[in-house]
């Protein structure tokens, strides 16, 4: 949508333009008029037609000029927004959910909410990619993300880390209802199947938990704090999740 300031900035310049065109048009009915000497009668004609010619053209003007900003700034957040989108899965980057994760922080201390975070690894993708092809493990991690956003609230901030790591952002989420939202979604891509030409690939995810705390003053470190859960998890043998 427009926004406010070039919309505020597109009537003044609209206003001032019509008020413009309307004096001089009326200037130059009234020269005619004077220098032409013109029968009185037809005055009010002239006069009415000096006024109504601007209006209906600054009209005209200024609906193609909104026409012309809204397509530029359509164009310009549809650029933005797709700054901050991974091109294979749709998701969030790492980049906004950096930026947006310092933004999360920042808020639960101030207010003093639960905030936790996820980051979840494909079990065993690099086989999967050497056996399979590229095409196949970009289907592994096209159906994980969307099985996993398909699970989680439009609060939570969902992102492709890299490779095949993603991370999730869980406002006003404690470490219990973390963990419990965890194992749904461990169970939820291990029952995901892809058929190739000789075989079936499943898929499983193994997944790390973390809760906010004090130590914690950045997304890094939160993410960390994850990452490290991770790592049990991958100990405890893989498509499980762990704190």
């Amino acid at each position: 949508m427009l926004n406010i300031r070039n919309k505020k900035q597109v009537l003044i310049a609209s206003s001032i333009a019509t008020l413009l065109s309307v004096l001089l048009s009326l200037l130059i009915a009234a020269f005619i008029l004077t220098f032409f000497e013109l029968d009185p009668s037809i005055w009010k004609v002239i006069l009415d037609l000096s006024i109504i010619i601007p209006l209906l053209v600054a009209s005209l003007v200024t609906y193609m000029i909104f026409d012309q900003v809204m397509k530029i700034q359509l164009a310009k957040e549809k650029i933005e927004e797709m700054g901050k989108i991974d091109f294979l899965t749709q998701i969030y980057n790492r980049g906004y959910f950096t930026d947006a994760g310092q933004r999360e922080i920042a808020t639960a201390n101030r207010y003093k909410h639960s905030l936790s975070a996820m980051i979840f690894d494909l079990d065993n993708f690099k086989q999967i990619n050497d056996e399979h092809g590229h095409v196949i493990g970009d289907k592994v991690i096209q159906d994980s993300a969307n099985t996993i956003n398909s699970l989680i609230r439009d609060s939570d901030i969902f992102a492709r880390f890299g490779g095949d790591e993603f991370v999730l952002l869980l406002p006003h989420t404690d470490l219990k209802d973390a963990e419990n939202l965890a194992e749904r979604i461990v169970q939820a891509v291990s029952a995901l199947t892809i058929s190739t030409a000789s075989s079936e690939v499943n898929i499983t995810v193994s997944i790390g938990v973390a809760v906010l705390k004090p130590e914690h003053s950045n997304i890094d470190h939160l993410i960390h704090a994850a990452d490290e859960a991770l790592y049990r998890a991958k100990l405890a043998g893989r498509n499980t999740s762990h704190s």
